[in-house]
């Protein structure tokens, strides 16, 4: 719907998947534990639906690609839509 509204030429979608595994290892705060346990309702991927978008311009596993790595391929994806 965005890029509807705003203009395929002005968006761009990039999909940092996760596992949802990870996503609680990596929590800090505990949000995932309080949304498992029922404190945190709504919570997505735990009790509310998540749905992967379907036509990003760029997936990045971050549990498979160093943050460093990340970092480049999305520089070399702004710099090529910015040289267009």
């Amino acid at each position: 719907m965005s890029r509807n509204i705003i203009g395929q030429e002005n968006i761009t979608e990039i999909f940092l998947n996760t596992p949802i595994n990870v996503c609680e290892k990596r929590d800090v705060k505990g949000l995932y534990r309080k949304a498992r346990v029922g404190d945190i309702t709504n919570f997505t991927g735990v009790s509310a639906k998540y749905e992967e978008p379907t036509n990003a311009d760029l997936t990045i596993d971050t549990s498979l690609v160093e943050l460093e790595e990340s970092i480049k391929m999305i520089m070399q994806l702004i710099i090529a839509k910015i040289k267009d």
